[in-house]
């Protein structure tokens, strides 16, 4: 049984060990996603920030149409009042051009405006299409470049608890069964996604379900996808609260790090946690072969 005051000594212990190095993987880890993610959030923006001043432009030019209306209208209800009158009204020549010249204006306005909102509805799915090439641009490079360098990442963080690590482990979903760990972690991700659109606590779940796909392609690289996700949901079957109290107790390192601009998490917040979670798989680990599950004990 483990609990979280030995996962974050022995992060702490991995930490003093290989600190330097510990802190330059954080940081390429925490740059490379982190600017993945910011593509995919301002591409969004930029569409809902173009759809709003078009509804504004709508909004303005259906406010002339209004107001040419309400004074048209308001002339044929003044006619209307002195034919009852019995004024007798004479439309010369004059008043006859005048009558013809003010419906082409109105034509002429009214075609105007139609094409007012033909452009802007265009420049909406323009926006809108443009938005959605950039999200799969940047799930593809996620998926192809990130979730290997990942994968590495966290094969660095298990040496760095067990011992001593170097930086090159970062390359290692790269050198080993590349296929296999994109296909393993795509098949992740869209699981978890799938599911996040039901709502979002079964997406919060199924992400803790396979919280231990990553570790355990750093480790079992040539795995099916198949057999590494259902290894995960049995490794997290019955811990899956206790990590989340474990993330919850971070909160106040996170505070921290907003303050202090993100400071605090490059020089300890961030490998701090990363080796935590990663004590975290080798206690588990242990657990379940104690345990004597499927799979932990072929030496998985």
């Amino acid at each position: 049984m483990w609990n979280r005051k030995e996962l974050k000594q022995r992060a702490k212990d991995a930490l003093k060990r290989n600190y330097w190095k510990i802190v330059l993987v954080t940081t390429l880890s925490m740059t490379l996603g982190g600017g993945l993610s910011y593509s995919m959030s301002s591409s969004g923006g930029k569409a809902s920030g173009i759809v709003a001043s078009d509804t504004i432009t709508t909004d303005e030019v259906n406010n002339v149409d209004y107001g040419e209306e309400y004074e048209a209208g308001y002339e044929d209800e003044t006619y209307g009042e002195e034919a009852e009158t019995g004024t007798i009204v004479e439309n010369t020549p004059d008043d006859a051009n005048t009558v013809t010249d003010g419906g082409a204006d109105e034509m002429s306005q009214d075609m105007d405006t139609r094409t007012k909102v033909a452009f802007g509805v265009s420049i909406v799915v323009f926006a809108l299409l443009f938005a959605l090439i950039i999200i799969a641009v940047v799930f593809t490079l996620i998926e192809l470049l990130y979730n290997p360098f990942y994968v590495g990442v966290q094969r660095f963080m298990l040496k760095s608890v067990d011992d001593r690590s170097e930086v090159k482990e970062i390359v290692y979903g790269f050198d080993h069964s590349y296929k296999n760990i994109v296909k393993t972690m795509f098949q992740r991700d869209i699981k978890v996604l799938l599911w996040s659109l039901l709502l979002f606590i079964p997406g919060i779940y199924k992400n803790y379900q396979y919280r231990m796909v990553p570790y355990i392609l750093a480790e079992q690289p040539d795995m099916d996808w198949k057999q590494a996700l259902q290894m995960s949901k049995d490794m997290m079957d019955g811990e899956k609260w206790r990590a989340f109290v474990l993330d919850m107790s971070f909160i106040p390192w996170h505070a921290l790090c907003m303050i202090t601009c993100g400071i605090v998490s490059i020089v300890y917040a961030a490998p701090y946690i990363e080796l935590t979670n990663a004590s975290l798989y080798r206690a588990i680990e242990d657990k379940k072969r104690a345990e004597g599950k499927a799979g932990i004990e072929d030496g998985i």
